[in-house]
């Protein structure tokens, strides 16, 4: 059975780039971070967003059109069918004007942010996970109720968690392991809910969102996270479920950090110094630390990735790990079963290995990663590699698997 994931990269405002923006130690001895507010959704894109479901794909272009290709069972496609897509087809019935900012993908949903602040899903909903006040599943986009002024979104395995311009957070769907965060596990909710002490004025920036748990990043650079923890992947030194935020242990007020990224059950965390840490799951080699099959339930280095490393973005997958240097390269480690690092092989990796083509120089600006595939933005064209059983890799070839990456095909330029 297949493990399931959200899981694109979640990064801060460009702002918190810089190490007197991010608050904490180091640079000019700390300022403080900018509020979830000024975090507003941009009016207009510079360059498309994408993401990775469990066995499908989205992007949004910056004209604001949405694409998705892949499985589509549930209607995770949001073309209005439940027939699967081995190349991309547009997102339809949004109404006339609505412009879309931002989009997330889960298990088998998604959930795609306005520019008015208001958040659209569709998809699977057999736990609620689409916010619309039924367990229905939804092939067309729907409203998620009572949401207004959203700064960013995050879809897991059947459960969804958003960012308020005011600093909460909310949750809703599946809470069987608490990843809603209420303290009320293992009850579901159809509506969003405030996660536990993340209400106004918590601080919080970022969100990331995995499997059966999610992350926050505060603008004092702490990590909380919640959720199953069994595997370690909160970082907090326990291998329990958690139903209320828990601090990561060694990321706290000052830590430096300024992205994470969630996975199956494996979390990772990019330090302003261009360091990163990982910690969870190791089954597979993906926390790259080189100890496979040891699991870690506190951040420990990435191997080759300290200090300095260039490194300005991160990804995880189900049970493998992506970063992207400034330089263009692109680093995979973790399962590779079906080439889901790219680098023209099966054989999983314990620390990052470069992908085929992506090295220096290559013009990749953004990553992301579905459970067992991974797609990449160079050149302003969207490539992609690994699982294409049920055409998520987009290159019309399904259901062969792409052991390196290939160019996702039948896009508009």
């Amino acid at each position: 059975m297949r493990l399931t994931t959200d899981i694109r990269v979640a990064i801060l405002a460009a702002a918190c780039l810089t190490a007197a923006a991010c608050g904490g130690s180091g640079g000019s001895g700390g300022k403080s971070s900018p509020t979830a507010s000024t975090l507003a959704p941009a009016a207009t894109l510079s360059s498309p967003r994408i993401a990775g479901g469990e066995r499908f794909s989205v992007e949004l272009q910056p004209s604001g059109r949405l694409f998705a290709w892949g499985h589509n069972a549930s209607g995770e496609l949001g073309d209005g069918t439940s027939h699967g897509q081995p190349t991309p087809v547009e997102v339809r019935n949004l109404p006339t004007g609505t412009r879309v900012v931002d989009v997330e993908a889960g298990l088998n949903h998604v959930l795609a942010l306005e520019s008015d602040g208001t958040v659209w899903a569709w998809g699977h909903n057999f736990s609620g996970q689409l916010g619309d006040g039924t367990r229905v599943d939804q092939p067309s986009p729907v409203k998620v109720k009572g949401l207004h002024d959203i700064r960013a979104v995050g879809a897991g395995d059947a459960f969804s968690v958003v960012l308020q311009s005011d600093g909460s957070v909310l949750a809703w769907g599946n809470n069987q392991s608490g990843q809603l965060g209420d303290g009320n596990a293992p009850i579901d909710h159809a509506a969003p809910a405030v996660v536990h002490g993340l209400g106004p004025g918590s601080g919080v920036i970022a969100i990331a969102v995995g499997k059966s748990q999610a992350l926050v990043l505060k603008a004092d650079g702490s990590v909380w996270g919640w959720g199953n923890g069994t595997a370690g992947e909160l970082g907090d030194g326990a291998n329990t479920k958690q139903s209320a935020p828990t601090q990561a242990v060694g990321l706290g007020p000052g830590s430096g950090v300024i992205a994470i990224a969630v996975g199956g059950s494996h979390s990772l965390a990019l330090k302003k110094d261009g360091s990163v840490v990982a910690f969870g799951n190791n089954s597979s080699g993906q926390l790259g630390d080189g100890t496979k099959p040891h699991d870690h339930n506190k951040p420990i280095p990435v191997k080759g990735l300290g200090p300095g490393s260039g490194v300005i973005a991160i990804a995880a997958g189900s049970s493998f790990s992506m970063a992207l240097k400034a330089d263009g390269s692109v680093l995979a480690w973790g399962k590779n079963k079906v080439g889901e690092l790219g680098d023209g092989t099966t054989v999983d990796k314990a620390v990052p290995v470069k992908v085929v083509g992506l090295g220096p120089g290559s013009t990749v600006t953004a990553i992301a990663a579905g459970s067992f595939h991974a797609l990449a933005l160079k050149g302003g064209k969207l490539i992609a590699w690994g699982d294409n059983s049920s055409g998520q890799v987009g290159d019309g070839k399904q259901p062969a698997d792409a052991l390196e990456p290939t160019p996702v095909v039948g896009l508009p330029s």
